[in-house]
């Protein structure tokens, strides 16, 4: 395997999602593949159950789980995956960076995992219908909002990225890593910020 998609990098679901994959649907090349699948493994054996690392990740995968398998126990897990989220969101609807936080802290917000969430909210409403639909459209719709309103980046002079404040790594006691990024736009948040809208303004066709 080309030392390019070695997976010992961080950077996880959110760049293996937006190249390997999409580069296997694009071109059929098995070498994109193993390195999703290979990410996929490593990603899963990150999450924590005490801080429910990977909250929004869980959210959009489901989503695209039941996409392409219509597999009913996917929407399932939507439903407790989601519904723990919009549960135990802040004030302002954008969550810090792990779930062990919340009002008052001083811990950092984590708006890309936010992005990721409304992605995979929008994505699910469209095979739910009824009050069930028009609850999860609501939240994603509000949480939009709050990283438009709080979050977006008003001003390019400010800064080159499309959404302020978010968390590639933060180190403490159990999440053994170092900090990284913390409180900033990253590559990520900015790309599913970007499809977020673009969802909410027509019916937007996945490419993976």
């Amino acid at each position: 395997m080309d030392e390019a998609f070695d997976i010992n990098h961080h950077d996880m679901g959110f760049l293996y999602s937006l190249s390997c994959v999409v580069a296997y649907k694009l071109t059929q090349n098995t070498t994109g593949k193993e390195a999703a699948i290979r990410a996929a493994d490593h990603l899963i054996t990150r999450y924590q159950e005490d801080g429910q690392f990977i909250q929004a990740w869980g959210i959009y995968g489901t989503a695209l789980s039941y996409r392409y398998t219509q597999e009913e126990s996917y929407k399932d897990i939507f439903y407790k995956v989601t519904d723990f989220f919009i549960d135990n969101l802040p004030k302002d609807l954008v969550p810090y960076w792990d779930f062990e936080f919340n009002d008052p802290s001083q811990e950092s917000k984590d708006s890309s995992a936010a992005a990721i969430a409304v992605c995979g909210i929008l994505e699910m409403c469209k095979y739910l219908d009824g009050e069930r639909k028009e609850k999860y459209r609501s939240a994603a719709l509000k949480i939009l909002k709050s990283l438009i309103d709080n979050y977006a980046v008003k001003d390019p002079k400010s800064s080159n990225g499309l959404l302020l404040h978010g968390v590639y790594a933060r180190g403490i006691a159990h999440n053994s890593c170092e900090d990284r990024n913390v409180d900033e736009c990253n590559v990520w948040g900015d790309y599913f910020y970007l499809e977020a809208l673009m969802r909410e303004l027509k019916d937007w066709e996945l490419y993976w």
